[in-house]
């Protein structure tokens, strides 16, 4: 009999329609005419809407921060002959959990929160899900059923 390696992987990550380099050139363009609308009002003798519009630009300065921090957010399941190895990405920071594929439990549980997927062994529980819809999460679920 043929000793095959299994390994299958999955990326889960939410779907941004703008990456963050886009979203800044998108924010730099917004800032940039609140600043010349700004200039203009001030030049024409009312400064205080400078001041308003250089808030704005820092307001979506912020913005632009927490987006850029989280559009990358994800989790890669990868399933190999002997174990589930979760590698989860938020806001740049990683964390990998592995358990045992022999003895793990796959469970589906819908509550309010729209469903999450569990997979579980002895006193280790790992969620996954929580970057994608309900329907990527169920497909990901039926697939992953498949396997284990």
């Amino acid at each position: 009999m043929e000793n095959k390696i299994i390994r299958k992987e999955w990326l889960l990550k939410k779907n941004c329609t703008l990456s963050p380099q886009q979203f800044g050139g998108a924010i730099t363009f917004i800032g940039g005419l609140s600043l010349i609308i700004g200039l203009v009002w001030a030049i024409n003798g009312l400064w205080f809407i400078l001041a308003f519009a250089c808030v704005e630009c820092i307001g979506l300065f912020v913005a632009f921060v927490a987006y850029s921090k989280h559009a990358t957010d994800r989790e890669r399941v990868v399933l190999t002959k002997n174990e589930i190895c979760v590698e989860r990405e938020v806001g740049g920071l990683t964390n990998s959990f592995k358990i045992p594929r022999d003895w793990v439990r796959a469970r589906f549980k819908k509550n309010e929160n729209e469903g999450m997927i569990f997979f579980k062994s002895g006193k280790t529980e790992l969620k996954v899900g929580q970057f994608v819809s309900l329907r990527k999460r169920e497909l990901f679920f039926d697939e992953i059923k498949g396997f284990l």
